[in-house]
């Protein structure tokens, strides 16, 4: 919407873009301020990255307005959903405080962040190395094949992406589509927060909004509900709950039919 210029948290993912922050990548492997991350250690190169709002920052934190603004609502309704104990994958955790709100709240559950910008990168580990139950962020490039076998990791209760697929190509959201299934338990959910549209009932300011992005991107742009739900469907996801959100954003579930 209108109002996401204000409500997006994260920085415009430009890894998921193909427009990388400093890295490398081999073979798939990403890298990120020469630390090894997934693989062998490389140098790094560096293209601007590009962000939807100004951040202040304390240190290595970023502190995000909007974030500021939605993750209470955000919390409210993905906390509730999240079983005891829950193992939760996150798809671009931005500054790192969606996964810090949740987790002060939720303190049973374990939280794995990943965000490809590296500033932000750098945010989200500060935030790691303070809340006991958030563990260090990776780097992961969803559109790498087999992307998901590369995080050595136990499947998932659930996969969290906010606020990214408006903001990253069509090709992003099916790769999350095609994967979740190999990183989730047979009772996991993928949640979706951001801004939808849904056919000729779409909002004004998501369809304008959605106008601005395509300006500045042609391979981005707010998705059709109807199109995600099918992408997933595809993959053996069915649309399990849709709750309204704040400032016409709205919260998308998906579970194993």
């Amino acid at each position: 919407s209108f109002c996401m210029l204000a409500t997006c948290q994260i920085s415009i993912l430009p890894l998921l873009c193909r427009r990388l922050a400093p890295r490398v990548v081999l073979s798939g492997r990403i890298f990120a301020g020469g630390k090894q991350v997934l693989g062998e250690t490389l140098h790094t190169m560096s293209v601007p990255s590009v962000a939807l709002e100004d951040r202040d920052a304390k240190g290595d934190k970023l502190f995000s307005s909007s974030a500021a603004k939605n993750r209470d609502a955000i919390c409210g309704v993905l906390s509730p959903t999240l079983k005891k104990g829950a193992a939760v994958f996150e798809i671009g955790s931005g500054t790192g405080e969606h996964a810090e709100r949740i987790c002060a709240t939720r303190e049973d559950i374990k939280w794995y962040p990943s965000e490809p910008d590296e500033q932000s990168f750098r945010s989200v580990a500060a935030r790691a190395r303070e809340v006991s139950n958030i563990v260090e962020p990776r780097m992961v490039d969803v559109l790498s094949e087999g992307w998901e076998t590369q995080l050595a990791l136990p499947q998932f209760d659930a996969v969290v992406c906010s606020n990214v697929i408006h903001i990253s190509p069509w090709s992003v959201t099916q790769s999350i589509a095609r994967s979740a299934s190999n990183i989730l338990k047979e009772d996991g959910f993928v949640y979706f927060y951001g801004p939808f549209l849904d056919g000729k009932k779409s909002v004004e300011s998501n369809l304008a909004f959605s106008s601005r992005l395509k300006e500045r991107n042609e391979q981005w742009g707010v998705r059709e509900l109807e199109d995600v739900t099918a992408e997933f469907a595809r993959n053996g996801l069915k649309l399990w709950k849709v709750e309204d959100m704040p400032s016409n954003n709205k919260s998308l579930w998906f579970k194993h039919d």
